[in-house]
């Protein structure tokens, strides 16, 4: 339990500085949105992909890392004027990611996602050829 108090989620989360520069830069932004009111709702999309882990096969669907989420950090979200919206678009099968997925991503989730999760571990493991297609 002393892990969850802390304020350094580093040991939790592997994200390299580019991408959490971007984070606060795409957070910062919808913020503005909201308290601006450009839109009549202003919402903040998470985005899962990958193999039947990420997917929550073999768990309720209620019970899957992005619907956890979801129903963890809604009202967070809310309190500050965002909707938090969490999709779950991962699949088992023992496919590998790409390249059909990681270039055609906004065809297949949207053209409006503030974070993309991608766990395709199992499947795409040491092939960094598949992986670099993700962060093109």
């Amino acid at each position: 339990y002393p892990q969850i108090f802390r304020s350094n989620y580093s040991t939790f989360f592997e994200m390299g500085e580019p991408s959490k520069e971007r984070l606060v830069r795409r957070l910062t932004r919808k913020l503005a949105e909201s308290l601006l009111g450009e839109q009549q709702e202003t919402t903040f999309t998470w985005v899962t992909t990958g193999h039947s882990s990420a997917a929550g096969h073999g768990n309720l669907f209620n019970q899957s890392y992005t619907h956890t989420l979801e129903a963890m950090v809604a009202d967070v979200f809310a309190a500050a004027g965002l909707t938090f919206v969490g999709k779950n678009y991962a699949m088992g099968g023992g496919m590998a990611s790409a390249p059909e997925q990681a270039l055609c991503m906004e065809a297949l989730y949207g053209a409006d996602v503030d974070v993309l999760s991608w766990d395709y571990d199992i499947t795409d493991n040491r092939e960094t050829c598949l992986t670099a297609l993700w962060g093109a």
